[in-house]
């Protein structure tokens, strides 16, 4: 993937070039028909809480991902997250039951995993037991994306942030999602290409400096949203 932090005008430049690249090979690949049609699938996040005994956020992520080498966890923002991604499947027969099985399976893994660590999953929305003080930069996983995103943030406010409890590293959920593409004609190529793009430009609007230095619109934020 490359650096993952843009800190200044020529790493942004770079970035963008990436960007452009990513988005030509998209373009290629929807001009030579390389995607399936047809075919619906659908696949799933599980996004879960680290407790310790008193069933305070314990920011484990990293331990946990280390005994956890090889499964599909991954890191979310705050250290006391963690993310399941679930094998997508052919929207189809027992299509549910087969997801429902995969993360019976991954849990009983997480949980394993905690339980020799000392520490505790819980899947809920918001953590009753969360507290201001856990929403530290102590709690943020050390990743430099993440740092980067946080001083660009602080930098373009220059004013303490309003405490948003909707965000991903206080509010985690099971998220499910479905892709359909039914044929080729100019209408579903344009909006394929829409979709995409939008997923992409998602993406950045999260993640990287690059939004954050105001070099694409202020709206493409919406695209997370639909």
């Amino acid at each position: 993937m490359g650096q993952q932090t843009a800190g200044n005008a020529t790493d942004r430049r770079t970035a963008i070039r990436w960007m452009l690249r990513d988005l030509q090979a998209l373009q290629a690949m929807l001009q030579a028909d390389m995607f399936e049609t047809a075919v619906r699938r659908i696949g799933a996040e599980q996004e879960m809480f680290l407790v310790d005994a008193s069933w305070q956020p314990a920011p484990g992520a990293l331990a946990m991902l280390a005994a956890l080498t090889g499964q599909p966890y991954t890191t979310e923002v705050g250290a006391f997250n963690l993310e399941l991604n679930l094998d997508p499947q052919v929207f189809s027969g027992d299509c549910f039951a087969r997801m429902h099985t995969q993360l019976d399976r991954l849990l009983a893994l997480g949980h394993a995993a905690a339980e020799a660590a000392g520490l505790h999953i819980v899947l809920t929305g918001t953590l009753p037991t969360i507290r201001k003080r856990d929403l530290s930069l102590d709690n943020m996983v050390p990743n430099p994306r993440y740092l980067a995103l946080n001083d660009a943030l602080r930098g373009l406010r220059g004013s303490p942030s309003r405490l948003d409890l909707s965000e991903s590293a206080v509010d985690p959920g099971y998220l499910v999602e479905f892709g359909y593409i039914e044929d080729h004609s100019p209408y579903a190529r344009a909006q394929h290409r829409i979709d995409a793009l939008e997923g992409r430009l998602s993406r950045i609007e999260r993640g990287v400096p690059v939004r954050l230095s105001r070099r694409l619109r202020p709206d493409v934020a919406t695209a997370r949203r639909r």
